[in-house]
Parts: C-alpha cells; sequence; structure tokens
C-alpha cells in the first residue's frame, strides 16, 4: 500500500478549495481518501460547516450522497484554532503501490475503523471501551500493524448524540 498525508490550508471552515483543485488537477483520487482531520476556526456549528463542505465535495466526485460520505470517510473536526495554529486540514490517502515495496523495514501507515453508533447507556462505561479496543484491533488490521508496539497514535472521536441530531437537520433540510 502506498500511504500519504497531504495537508491543506483552509481560509474559512467551509473552504475546500485545495482539496478540489488536488482532485482536478488528478494529484487526489477522492475514493482514495480514507479519513479527514481539520483544525478550523469556530465552534461546533463551524465544524459542522466543514464537515458539511467536505460531504457535498466528495459526494459530487464520488457519485454518493452526503450521508454516505459521512458514513464512508471519517472526518474529525477541532475547532478554535488559536495562538500560532492556522485553519488547516490532513488527508489521509490510501493506495494499491503501483510497484512492490520493500516489506522489510517499518514505514507510515494508517487504519480506519468505526465502532457502532453507541448507546447513551454505553457511553464512558466498559462496553465503550471495548468497542474502541475492537475498533483499534480493526484498524490495526487495516493498516498491516501486527504489534501494538508499533501504534504511535490512535485517533478517537466521540461524538456523543451529534450524529444523530446532524442526521435529523440533514432530513428537514432536504
Amino acid at each position: 500500500m502506498n500511504y500519504q498525508l497531504i495537508r491543506c490550508d483552509m481560509e474559512n471552515p467551509g473552504d475546500v478549495s485545495a482539496l478540489k483543485t488536488l482532485i482536478e488537477k488528478e494529484e487526489v483520487r477522492p475514493e482514495s481518501i480514507k479519513a479527514i482531520i481539520a483544525q478550523t476556526e469556530g465552534d461546533g456549528y463551524a465544524r459542522g460547516y466543514s464537515t458539511l463542505a467536505f460531504q457535498v465535495l466528495l459526494s459530487e466526485y464520488l457519485g454518493i450522497s452526503h450521508e454516505e460520505v459521512f458514513d464512508t470517510i471519517p472526518m474529525m473536526m477541532i475547532g478554535k484554532v488559536g495562538g500560532l495554529m492556522t485553519p488547516h486540514y490532513t488527508l489521509f490517502i490510501k493506495e494499491e503501490a503501483g510497484k512492490e515495496q520493500d516489506k522489510k523495514g517499518k514505514r507510515f501507515a494508517f487504519g480506519v475503523a468505526s465502532t457502532p453508533v453507541l448507546e447513551k447507556d454505553q457511553i464512558g462505561t466498559l462496553a465503550q471501551v471495548d468497542l474502541v479496543a475492537d475498533a483499534v484491533a480493526t484498524a490495526m488490521a487495516d493498516a498491516g500493524i501486527a504489534s501494538l508496539d508499533d501504534v504511535k497514535c490512535v485517533e478517537v472521536k466521540c461524538h456523543g448524540g451529534l450524529v444523530e441530531q446532524w442526521r435529523k437537520l440533514h432530513q428537514l433540510s432536504a
């Protein structure tokens, strides 16, 4: 596999123009985007706006609905850019390698997995811990990582019911 991270600047929470340019120049294939992490300006509404901007753009190129983009590409939007941090997003790209790569040495890799939507009474319990542990094991397998010693970072996003609220709002506006 060929793994890449691509960092793009944002002028505002809805600015996905750098991604659109990369897609139009065929430097990024939309189906190769496996996750997006963004550091945006603003509050929760701005983070939701950023997510929607990515969904709208990617649904056009992937030929799927906004909701399918939401369900297919995990997006972690972090708000309230401050200090020296500038608004930006990072694309996690994974593609089949064009040639046989050296598999002897360690290399950058990532895996993506999600837990099922948790019930309210599961949040903050051992059931949640177990589901996250299972998702980490799935992500490790997705990345071809066999040992926990080789895992350097795990990003976990907890939405606490925001997904369902977003879906209800989205259905009202559709």
